[in-house]
């Protein structure tokens, strides 16, 4: 049986206002899908509404196949994890594991096998016998985790599920989340708001706004080939550069001037007032004393460094090598990389693509 996810015209409404507006997205069998977006996007309330947990005001939801748009949370073939751990505290860890599955009616030896299976793929055989007082924040998650684990349901929803983890665990809780799923195999649907999580994790990010999907597409397509300027800003730490100017005829590809700044594209496109976008690292700067920007600010950051560059116009973050040379009050002349702008509609804030 396909664990095949599809959303059809759904909208959500509270009173009068609207939290998720004609939404369609297909989620395939199998597929690690994550909904970024900032806080009040509509990301929780479309994993809600697929849990069964809200009621839609329009459109369909379809889990496995069937029709679930009013079916009862139990009745659609789904585990979910939520952000805070809700775990029992009278109860050990194993004994959480196995709630559900008493309740179910399952045999003793049916869950025993469930338990100890989840426990050994998370790594929790050792912490069966403590209670949650006992268990750091992170152990904690992996026991809420193993708790959807043992329903073995087709269909995984995690709500922000590391949000209240330190970086450190994160970063490793991120790491069991990957090889849980490329173990498993199944379909998994994960809401965050924090870009790396869903940078790192997801097969497809669907990135939302305002109660739609702005781009759902790999990382790597989102990064570079952002669909609309909401996305572009939104992706990317240090976010993508700005400018607005205007795109004038060349031969053989474009021209893109604002101010004192005068930048041949990679290809002609259709001319007229644009948004430029750039991201940081595909700047290269250099210590010129004729150079035209001051390099005001150095923000290290390890491997890294960041550069705030300001001409008479405009200011431009760069990011560098740690090792550049240069020091607050420095001459610059910086280098785009033209292959790797983004043009924006200033009207519709939608990409535009080469004629």
């Amino acid at each position: 049986m396909t664990n095949q996810v599809t959303i059809e015209h759904l909208s959500i409404k509270h009173g009068d206002q609207s939290i998720v507006s004609d939404l369609s997205l297909t989620i395939d069998d199998g597929e690690f899908i994550v909904l970024l977006g900032p806080s009040g996007c509509g990301k929780s309330t479309l994993l809600n509404a697929i849990a069964g947990l809200l009621d839609v005001s329009e459109g369909r939801i379809f889990i496995s196949q069937k029709d679930v748009t009013h079916a009862q949370p139990k009745d659609r073939g789904l585990a979910m994890v939520f952000q805070s751990y809700a775990l029992y505290p009278t109860m050990t860890a194993g004994e959480n594991l196995a709630f559900a599955l008493k309740v179910a009616g399952l045999k003793k030896t049916d869950i025993k096998a469930r338990v100890d299976k989840a426990a050994k793929i998370l790594q929790l055989e050792p912490l069966l016998q403590r209670k949650p007082s006992q268990l750091s924040g992170g152990q904690r998650q992996r026991v809420a985790i193993g708790r959807a684990l043992v329903r073995e349901k087709g269909v995984l929803l995690f709500d922000e599920p590391l949000s209240n983890l330190d970086a450190k665990l994160r970063t490793e809780l991120r790491l069991e989340i990957k090889k849980l799923h490329q173990l498993l195999k199944n379909t998994l649907i994960y809401v965050t708001h924090d870009q790396i999580e869903a940078m790192t994790l997801a097969d497809r990010i669907a990135v939302m706004h305002n109660g739609k999907i702005e781009q759902i597409a790999t990382p790597a397509v989102i990064y570079r080939e952002p669909a609309t300027r909401f996305v572009a800003e939104f992706i990317g730490s240090p976010a993508m550069n700005f400018v607005t100017g205007e795109v004038s005829a060349g031969n053989p590809a474009s021209q893109f001037n604002a101010d004192e700044l005068q930048l041949t594209l990679n290809a002609a496109y259709p001319q007229g007032p644009a948004e430029l976008g750039i991201r940081p690292e595909s700047i290269t700067p250099e210590l010129d004393t004729q150079g035209e920007f001051t390099l005001e600010i150095i923000e290290y950051t390890g491997a890294d460094c960041i550069l705030w560059c300001k001409n008479n116009h405009h200011t431009w973050v760069v990011k560098t090598h740690s090792q550049f040379p240069g020091k607050a009050g420095d001459k610059l002349t910086l280098s785009f990389d033209n292959s790797q702008f983004s043009l924006f509609s200033l009207t519709t804030g939608k990409r535009i693509y080469a004629n």
